[in-house]
């Protein structure tokens, strides 16, 4: 099973504020309307500060981490001592892998995994992905009889030569600086 967070960073309150400073050009004008106590410097930059984790803040994964980790702790769940982004409950068999907001779960029993997805949604809203097919940005194909899993990221060529603007018969010489 695979259970996402959804704005895991953007919800996590912070401890010791950050500040920042953003210049005019890169503030819309529906956000200037929005808030008009907005106050430029003299030289085009609004000072703001920031109360809650936000994508590109460094401390944003630590503070989610450290929350998830007191969030989850009533209800049996810790990460491993000596594996990064392995958790276990302490007396369920249920294990996890956790990598930014995406987790990967084995379960034993249903209502294990419920207890998993109870605990996570006592304080997160979060998508639940019961056949594990979606990891990290991975589709994952589960053969259980064969015990074991192709790995794959479908379209993710065709995007990528659009992004260049490339077409798959085309030859792309790269070359090493």
């Amino acid at each position: 099973m695979c259970i996402d967070i959804k704005n895991f960073y953007l919800g996590t309150p912070m401890k010791y504020f950050q500040y920042m400073h953003i210049h005019s050009k890169y503030i819309p004008q529906e956000v200037r309307d929005e808030y008009p106590e907005i106050v430029l410097d003299t030289n085009g930059y609004a000072y703001v500060e920031i109360r809650k984790g936000m994508y590109g803040l460094k401390e944003a994964g630590v503070i989610a981490f450290d929350q998830l980790v007191r969030k989850l702790a009533p209800f049996g769940y810790e990460p491993m001592p000596l594996t990064a982004g392995l958790w276990r409950h302490k007396t369920k068999r249920t294990t996890f892998t956790l990598c930014v907001d995406d987790f990967g779960v084995q379960y034993f029993s249903k209502a294990d995994a419920q207890h998993l997805i109870d605990a996570i949604e006592s304080e997160y809203e979060c998508s639940i992905d019961w056949k594990g097919t979606q990891y990290c940005g991975l589709t994952l194909d589960w053969d259980y009889p064969n015990q074991h899993v192709d790995i794959s990221m479908p379209g993710y060529v065709p995007k990528g030569l659009a992004k260049i603007q490339a077409s798959s018969t085309q030859k792309t010489r790269i070359r090493s600086v």
